[in-house]
């Protein structure tokens, strides 16, 4: 008896895959960075486009 539990805290289950899961941890933290730096990307350069297109306004000068 001893030895098959000493057995199982060895040898995780079999459908327990440590690779595969740490794999696809790894994929999904990937996914995550990609995404944060495209998000980023993308903010900062509708803040130039607003920019350059508040820059071309000609400026308004009432009297």
């Amino acid at each position: 008896m001893q030895n098959r539990s000493n057995d199982q805290i060895n040898h995780p289950p079999q459908w327990l895959n440590l690779k595969l899961i740490v794999s696809a941890i790894e994929t999904v933290q990937d996914l995550i960075v990609i995404s944060v730096c495209i998000i980023g990307w993308f903010c900062f350069m509708v803040l130039e486009l607003r920019e350059m297109f508040f820059s071309l306004l000609p400026p308004l000068n009432f009297k």
